[in-house]
């Protein structure tokens, strides 16, 4: 199913460990590059012996997206089952007060459109959580809202950056 893991056996393990976490993160960048399912597709839960059978649920899916660049017609998007998290920052025109007027005509149009945006991602039935400004997600309040939400185990499959901006 996927050509990024090295064996049918690592692929297996991925979807294993999807199933212990409440969510995955990713950055938008690896939305745009790979468009992924992160869901659990392969084999069964890996469980503990302490604790009881679990249902394989697929984990809430996050996309870190600060500009919010990514397409409406990827996997994450097209998934109707509501679990699907999409994290941008706030207008960037508050921000951009004293700069040149033509920037702030710019970011009005952006900031519209980034609007809209967010409107077309709630018709799909998912979440668009707002944190942090200047097109960056501030991570510290991000983890403290999923928590409020029920995510408390979080499993980040972005690439280096977003591995680095959490630790």
């Amino acid at each position: 199913d996927s050509k990024w893991f090295s064996s049918s056996i690592s692929l297996e393990y991925v979807h294993q460990l999807r199933s212990l976490f409440d969510g995955i993160m990713v950055c938008a960048g690896t939305v745009i590059a790979d468009n992924p399912q992160l869901t659990v597709r392969l084999g069964v839960s890996v469980i503990p012996k302490t604790r009881s059978p679990k249902k394989i649920t697929n984990p809430y899916r996050i996309v870190l997206d600060g500009k919010l660049r990514i397409p409406l017609d990827c996997n994450l998007i097209n998934n109707k089952d509501g679990k699907t998290i999409v994290v941008t920052s706030s207008d960037s025109e508050k921000n951009n007060k004293d700069k040149n007027p033509n920037d702030n005509i710019k970011n009005k149009i952006n900031n519209k459109n980034k609007k809209e945006k967010m409107a077309r991602i709630r018709s799909f039935g998912h979440r668009v959580i707002v944190c942090g400004d200047n097109d960056e997600v501030d991570l510290r309040e991000l983890v403290v809202r999923l928590r409020d939400i029920g995510i408390r185990r979080l499993m980040i499959e972005g690439g280096g950056e977003l591995v680095a901006s959490a630790l």
